[in-house]
């Protein structure tokens, strides 16, 4: 698991590349990982909608959350610090 964290694979550059490319993606998901505030599932919103598509989040009840901890991982060191 320790090598998944430093390895650049093409599944975690897409995912960055979604993160760096949408605002209110990196805002949510600033809220999620780093703040561990609730956000809620929203069908209709573009960012979620294509977040929850890829696999970066799921819906779990109606709050999203990041599926795993490696993706969690590297979200927080892509991601920086809290921002509220």
């Amino acid at each position: 698991a320790q090598k998944l964290l430093t390895e650049d694979t093409a599944l975690f550059s897409l995912l960055l590349g979604m993160v760096q490319g949408d605002a209110a993606l990196r805002g949510i998901l600033e809220q999620i990982v780093l703040c561990g505030d609730i956000v809620f599932y929203e069908p209709y919103n573009p960012s979620i909608a294509c977040a929850v598509m890829s696999g970066l989040v799921e819906n779990d009840g109606g709050r999203l959350r990041v599926p795993n901890r490696i993706f969690e991982e590297r979200l927080r060191s892509v991601l920086g610090g809290c921002v509220k």
